[in-house]
């Protein structure tokens, strides 16, 4: 499966009729809950203090 924030666009965009098709499950985090996708916020994080100290 594929895990995505609670986003509209991600919701109703031609991902989600490809992974269905695909026999893939898309599954959303719950709105303002970014523990939920820690990794990635952790990666975002990381980022953008890069990006600043440059």
């Amino acid at each position: 499966g594929v895990y995505c924030s609670d986003n509209d666009e991600l919701k109703r965009n031609d991902l989600s009729g490809w992974l269905a098709s695909q026999g893939t499950r898309q599954e959303f985090t719950a709105p303002h809950t970014s523990a939920q996708n820690g990794l990635v916020e952790r990666l975002h994080l990381t980022l953008m203090n890069k990006a600043r100290t440059m």
